[in-house]
């Protein structure tokens, strides 16, 4: 049904960013890696990074795909390198789940649906490199008469 509404409406994702790594594996696989800095390394990694590094091992058919934080502190007190890596889920439903994603953020782009954008997203982070940044950041002039969605009801 997607499938079907995307084509009749003509919309074709737009699709922009660059893999930060693309490398060989000790069994000679190919790999790509998001790499991030940060100041403390995180314990599990955060949903907007992985989400990239998904998007880029969907579009490009790459099923071993790692988002690395290295800190910018370098080394700890015991001179241990600061660097923690996570390993994507890149098996096909995930991937699906993502291409989903991407297809129905592109159609509501064009319609003209977009929800307000969420109180913990700033135009010069979390959006920096979004081709979109304009778009959603742009004056419209519109509020919208309903009320704003909650985090879990816009994961949804």
């Amino acid at each position: 049904m997607l499938l079907y509404i995307l084509i009749m409406r003509k919309c074709v994702p737009y699709f922009g960013g660059k893999i930060d790594l693309v490398y060989h594996t000790t069994d000679d696989g190919i790999a790509i890696a998001e790499v991030k800095s940060c100041g403390e390394l995180p314990v599990k990694p955060k949903p907007e990074h992985m989400a990239q590094l998904l998007t880029y091992s969907a579009i490009a058919g790459y099923d071993l795909a790692q988002l690395i934080y290295l800190s910018r502190n370098v080394r700890n007190s015991r001179g241990d390198v600061m660097i923690r890596v996570f390993e994507a889920d890149t098996s096909p439903e995930s991937l699906l789940e993502v291409l989903k994603k991407i297809a129905l953020s592109q159609l509501a782009i064009n319609e003209g649906w977009m929800p307000r954008i969420p109180a913990n997203f700033a135009r010069t982070t979390a959006c920096k490199f979004c081709p979109f940044n304009d778009f959603c950041w742009a004056p419209t002039g519109f509020e919208p008469v309903f009320p704003e969605p909650t985090s879990d009801e816009l994961s949804e």
